[in-house]
């Protein structure tokens, strides 16, 4: 187009998917030509006219695909083989040409084919890129007559072009212009296409073969893509993928830095070391090319387009122009609006252009979705707002200290502390639960300990110098337990007779169930056992508790002095889930 009239016309035979002007090699005039591409195809159109077409090389298929198609061969020929030998064994080959060439081939009944196909499920399930063969294959699984003449197909050809077979060609999604030499406007330029392949090639600038081919990681398609810098110097290739992550390529090589975004990318310009993503929840991000965000703008409407204007009588002023669905095309200085121009007659923006026209160095071409172009053209003149004229950014009030609460403050500052000192505070708290640990198993112990062995007491009878000793232990938690009783005499005389064991317990909280036990002859250094079932009876959960005492009795005796007694601490009784 010259101003307002249409100087020429292309009729394209397919759709295309990009289109960059760049400069080839060895044009002295410094006319541009103009790359479209399309499928794997990229044609030149130089001086008004289609100039030559470029294919990218096809895909190569690889041996692991390569080689389970290589095991169907083999396996299809030998089970015909089986079959043809089984049918002259029995002699009921009659040989019929007419009706052998007439029938229709079909794969042997024997043949496994899910066992093939599985094979190829799995390798398409580990992400790797597979051949359109393959992927026809498994979109008619269900369908056996799909399967079965796809694999008729392939059959067909020879065993040693089944590598040729397999080859599917490329699909550019992105094209870019990079700078071979120097970067000048004039200077020659390589043409930069990233395929759904997950494949950046870099083109010679006389667009004959592929100087540069750049593998991505597996499974990543470019939507994508931002070059910058000088092949022959230094340069960088920013590719985004539709799965929402930002692929960064320095010099051929693929770094380690990865940007993971929230949403799916619309658009990505790079403006010195920032990237700008515009992403489909309405979001603008800005990241530094090493990875750290930036800022984010959050935009009133979806993203459509995106573009980078600078303006050389600035010199400085590097502007990011948004256009969004609403018609609304914002322009951005870093993250303060510098301008905001909203398209009259209800117009919904559809790809947006800034650069030169004609005469004018700072041209804006907007396509719409009616079809129609609008250009808007800045004036020389104008004085565009800078940072400190701009309206819209951070208020000024967020320098005024805010009057925090002290137990805010108090948060604030331990958040902090944790912050900068994870280590020491994690030590500290296992510390803390150690001791916290140690201490209840000794409290436990202790509480078993008191439980189970009573305080003895002993008391000489009649002065004869016996001595009674008594030993109990506690079993079970409650509340239900059971008081287990040794008893053992040491006298240097007689046996001790007429003895009795008598249970003594709090009635509002135990009850025992025989607490009265008639002692039989006792004779010396001799252990009597015996037991006592004790059931809590006191409210359940209370945390009540009480002692048990044992005495020994003298059943003829007229004073009720005991001989010995057995003073036993039951611990807190559990409660009956029963």
């Amino acid at each position: 187009m010259q101003g307002t009239k249409v100087v020429w016309e292309q009729k394209l035979l397919v759709a295309p998917v990009a289109v960059r002007p760049f400069h080839p090699a060895n044009t002295a005039d410094g006319v541009p030509s103009v790359a479209v591409v399309s499928g794997p195809h990229v044609f030149i159109y130089r001086h008004l006219k289609p100039h030559m077409k470029f294919t990218l090389p096809p895909i190569e298929v690889t041996d692991d695909e390569l080689k389970i198609w290589k095991d169907l061969r083999a396996a299809v020929s030998k089970c015909r083989q089986s079959a043809k030998y089984d049918i002259e064994e029995s002699g009921l080959a009659l040989v019929d040409e007419k009706k052998d060439a007439s029938e229709k081939p079909s794969l042997p009944q024997d043949l496994d084919i899910d066992l093939y196909l599985a094979r190829l499920h799995e390798l398409r399930d580990s992400g790797i890129y597979l051949s359109i063969k393959t992927h026809d294959i498994l979109a008619g699984i269900e369908n056996p007559n799909v399967v079965e003449s796809i694999i008729l197909d392939f059959l067909k050809g020879d065993a040693s072009a089944d590598s040729a077979s397999l080859q599917s060609l490329e699909t550019i999604t992105c094209l870019e212009v990079l700078k071979k030499t120097a970067d000048r406007k004039t200077a020659a330029s390589m043409l930069v296409a990233a395929c759904e392949s997950g494949t950046v090639f870099l083109v010679n600038p006389s667009v004959t073969g592929i100087a540069l081919k750049i593998d991505l990681p597996e499974g990543v398609a470019p939507a994508f893509m931002a070059v910058s810098g000088v092949f022959e110097l230094e340069y960088r290739i920013f590719v985004a993928t539709r799965s929402g992550k930002i692929i960064s390529i320095k010099n051929g090589q693929v770094m380690n830095t990865r940007i993971c975004l929230d949403a799916m990318p619309v658009g990505l310009v790079k403006i010195d070391k920032l990237l700008y993503l515009g992403c489909m929840d309405m979001k603008l991000h800005c990241f530094h090319f090493k990875g750290k965000k930036m800022h984010t703008l959050v935009m009133p409407s979806p993203i459509v387009a995106m573009e980078d204007f600078s303006w050389e009588p600035t010199e400085t002023l590097k502007a990011m122009v948004v256009g969004l669905r609403n018609g609304e095309i914002r322009v951005y200085n870093g993250r303060y609006l510098v301008n905001t121009l909203t398209l009259k007659g209800g117009h919904m923006i559809y790809g947006m252009c800034v650069g030169s026209f004609g005469r004018e160095d700072a041209t804006m071409a907007i396509s719409t979705k009616a079809g129609s172009v609008i250009v808007k053209i800045l004036h020389r003149d104008v004085k565009l707002n800078t940072k400190e004229n701009s309206t819209t950014g951070p208020p000024p009030e967020q320098d005024i200290p805010l009057n925090v609460p002290k137990k805010t403050r108090l948060y604030i500052e331990q958040t902090q502390r944790e912050r900068e000192q994870p280590v020491e505070i994690h030590r500290a708290f296992q510390r803390d639960l150690c001791k916290l640990r140690l201490r209840t198993i000794q409290e436990y112990v202790q509480v078993l300990n008191a439980s189970r062995e009573g305080h003895i007491t002993t008391v000489n009878a009649a002065g004869r110098g016996e001595q009674a000793i008594i030993k109990a232990t506690v079993q079970g938690m409650g509340p239900h337990f059971r008081m287990a009783v040794t008893l053992t005499v040491k006298t240097q005389g007689e046996p001790l007779s007429d003895k009795m064991l008598l249970a003594l317990a709090n009635t509002e909280l135990y009850r025992i169930e025989v607490p009265v036990v008639r002692l039989p002859l006792l004779v010396p250094d001799l252990v009597y056992s015996y037991y006592f079932n004790i059931k809590f009876v006191g409210e359940p959960g209370s945390g009540l508790t009480d002692a048990v005492k044992l005495l020994l009795l003298n059943r003829t005796a007229t004073s009720s002095k005991p001989e010995a007694i057995c003073v036993v601490h039951l611990a807190v009784s559990d409660v009956d889930l029963e």
